[in-house]
């Protein structure tokens, strides 16, 4: 294992964090099964360190070695750990792109068991140790998963259950009392991709029409379809009216997008900004530097050009996406030994 002080690890797409006492753990998520680099951000906090390198390496590493041999049994759970908020954080659902989202309350469930296990990595203000939080919205969807009937969920709950009780979330929320004893229930959790509020792209408003794609490292995770060209607008100039632009951003089912700034860029200096509703649609009053852009200059300048962003700007690349897409699918037509059971469901899902 590598031990650094600082480093560039490119896109935050492409790596999986775990962070510990005194460390961050980083992993390249299409290279998993090798060792991380770890970046040492407090030498003295590292105490678990001799459970990855033994006695002899973590005296190494504390006179400033820069390399020390891991033993791979010790690095397996804390794989797993930056791994699963890898998936919570970057899995590509995606209606279009046929990537099914995975079972949120599942995935964070099993994330808990892995946090407890971890334990022993943690400081008192590390990030990723607070397993009770990643249970704490769940009880209800894991009440409503007991109706699989399979055995793998079973297991996996009852495992929660046993966080759950070291917590103390059953005296904050009777709700996992109901979990514990639950007798199956109607509901399949899956998820499907849908488009919201339409744009108008027909009628005698419409001035232009395109589409553009959603960075996802603009966004909150699990809110918009992942795939590329999610995103329709359509210039509008009614006679008399002030051109507008509407923007309608694929999202996830039962996400919510409300809040989410946009921002249109255009021919002559045109610009449009605001915030999107819970469905991704917006209607937006295209201004210039010097005001509202006027009627005659709308209906004549190329908007071919005009640019969307969802979110805040960034460089991300498409390239990037693709790399995480290939990954999300080579998973789904063969889980590995220690995927997550939500991949595992999710590969079993007639999508």
């Amino acid at each position: 294992m590598r031990f650094v002080r600082v480093g560039d690890f490119g896109p935050p797409q492409l790596a999986a964090v775990a962070e510990v006492a005194g460390a961050v753990l980083i992993w390249e998520v299409s290279e998993l099964e090798l060792d991380p680099v770890a970046v040492v951000t407090d030498p003295s906090a590292a105490d678990w360190l001799w459970r990855v390198v033994g006695e002899d390496g973590h005296r190494a590493v504390l006179a400033g070695a820069a390399e020390a041999d891991a033993a791979g049994g010790a690095l397996g759970e804390l794989r797993r750990l930056a791994f699963g908020h890898w998936l919570r954080r970057w899995w590509p659902a995606s209606g279009r792109d046929a990537i099914p989202a995975l079972d949120a309350a599942l995935l964070d469930a099993e994330l808990a068991v892995v946090t407890a296990r971890c334990e022993a990595f943690f400081g008192e203000r590390t990030v990723d140790s607070d397993a009770a939080e990643l249970l704490a919205p769940h009880s209800a969807a894991l009440l409503r998963a007991r109706s699989l009937r399979d055995p793998r969920v079973d297991a996996l709950i009852d495992a929660a259950l046993v966080v759950v009780d070291d917590a103390g979330l059953g005296e904050i929320d009777p709700t996992w009392d109901e979990v514990v004893s639950a007798v199956p229930v109607t509901g399949d959790e899956r998820y499907a991709a849908v488009a919201g509020g339409r744009v108008s792209r027909r009628g005698p408003d419409l001035v232009a029409a395109g589409t553009a794609t959603v960075h996802w490292d603009a966004v909150p995770p699990g809110v918009f379809d992942a795939a590329e060209d999610t995103v329709d607008w359509a210039v509008l100039v009614g006679p008399g009216e002030a051109p507008t632009i509407q923007i309608a951003v694929a999202t996830l089912d039962r996400s919510d997008a409300s809040g989410i700034p946009v921002r249109a860029d255009g021919a002559v200096g045109a610009v449009a900004e605001g915030a999107l509703r819970a469905d991704g649609f917006a209607a937006l009053p295209l201004r210039t530097a010097d005001g509202v852009l006027d009627e005659d200059t709308a209906l004549t300048v190329d908007w071919a050009g005009l640019s969307v962003t969802v979110g805040v700007p960034t460089a991300e690349g498409r390239d990037v996406r693709d790399t995480v897409r290939r990954l999300a699918r080579t998973r789904l037509e063969a889980p590995p030994a220690g995927a997550f059971l939500a991949e595992i469901l999710a590969a079993e899902a007639d999508f």
